[in-house]
């Protein structure tokens, strides 16, 4: 039998066991409750923060719905420019046929001749229907010079280059004094790259221009000379219509900037055509910039000029002539496929590349042209 002290001892430790059971279970009771505290005020913070994000991403919707409103307002603002100017050109197309259509018939002709200045390609629907009708031959009257001056730019216009040139020299004849009809002839010369002969005409409409503009004379006979390779002689123009009143800041600053390239004056050089770029409308920019890779090349700054010209390349408005400058300076850097990039560029950039290329060769080494005309074939 248990004693009375064993008894005893034996419900001591059993309330000694329940107790450390009760104090395990408050513990935990207490711990699971810190726990559920803690999830509770997690949930709490994680809502605020769903509420901030909310807001925020409201804000964002507001923004977005606020941009969509000022595009649809810009774009009904810009559709509306360009119904005012569809109307004001049309009333301007309306102007200059009622105006062209009060000229006496002489008056015609000059004003038919004085398109001259405009290449063909950049005539409109209109200029060009002008020169026909005033080419057309009159019944019962002889031309004059300036008739066949008109008929002989009307083939022009149309690409029949030997046609224009022989009645171009039928007008010379009528009329040996006749500018109109030499710097026409220069003109077609100058497209069928018999530049001396284009020399010849266009220096002869200079001298009989004395005391008139010259401006456009001097233009065209500087392009003349530099593809007969005679940049000294050119410059003398090119400095000529750079002091003219007549030119603008921009055609100064780039006339400046070619002369000082030709001159082997690096450093002006690329200081004018940055100024022209500053100058420049936003769309011919790049146009201006792209002439510092010629600087680069002439120096043979072949990974200067390579860089150059793919920063350039960037943007695809207003440059013509950079995928060739970039094409050259990957071929002296030992750069196959990008060279052959470049040209496909290039050749894929403009219309007539070979013409583009013609523009392009009086301002690069000689050693460069070689090449550049190889791949544009």
């Amino acid at each position: 039998m248990t004693s009375i002290d064993e008894a005893l001892l034996h419900s001591e430790q059993r309330a000694k066991q329940f107790w450390l059971v009760s104090v395990l279970w408050v513990v935990i009771m207490v711990a699971v409750a810190g726990a559920f505290a803690m999830a509770i005020l997690r949930f709490n913070q994680t809502e605020a923060k769903l509420d901030d994000t909310r807001k925020e991403v409201k804000d964002v919707l507001e923004r977005i719905a606020g941009i969509e409103s000022n595009i649809n307002r810009q774009q009904q603002r810009a559709e509306q420019l360009i119904a005012d100017l569809e109307r004001t050109k049309a009333g301007m197309s309306t102007l200059e046929k009622t105006t062209l259509d009060k000229l006496s018939e002489q008056d015609k002709l000059i004003h038919a001749l004085n398109l001259q200045k405009i290449e063909p390609e950049k005539l409109s629907p209109r200029q060009q229907d002008f020169i026909k009708e005033q080419a057309k031959e009159t019944p019962n009257t002889p031309p004059t010079a300036s008739k066949l001056a008109v008929q002989a730019f009307s083939q022009y216009v149309d690409g029949n280059y030997d046609r224009a040139i022989e009645i171009y020299t039928q007008a010379l004849a009528l009329d040996p004094q006749f500018s109109d009809a030499y710097v026409g002839r220069a003109k077609v010369n100058f497209k069928l790259k018999k530049y001396e002969q284009a020399y010849v005409d266009q220096t002869r409409a200079l001298e009989l221009s004395k005391g008139g503009s010259t401006f456009d004379l001097r233009y065209m006979r500087a392009k003349i000379l530099m593809k007969l390779r005679r940049p000294d002689e050119a410059i003398g123009d090119y400095i000529e219509i750079s002091n003219s009143a007549e030119e603008s800041q921009l055609n100064k600053l780039s006339t400046n900037g070619f002369v000082a390239l030709w001159k082997k004056e690096y450093e002006n050089a690329e200081r004018n055509f940055r100024a022209a770029a500053d100058a420049a409308p936003l769309w011919n920019k790049t146009g201006m910039l792209e002439n510092i890779g010629l600087i680069y090349l002439a120096q043979s700054d072949w990974d200067r000029a390579y860089k150059w010209s793919v920063e350039i390349s960037k943007t695809s408005e207003g440059s013509t002539w950079n995928p060739m400058i970039q094409a050259l300076a990957a071929e002296r850097l030992g750069m196959t496929q990008q060279r052959q990039d470049a040209v496909k560029n290039f050749i894929q950039r403009n219309s007539d590349p070979k013409e583009t290329l013609s523009d392009l060769e009086p301002y690069l080494p000689e050693d460069l042209a070689q090449f550049a005309a190889q791949w544009v074939q």
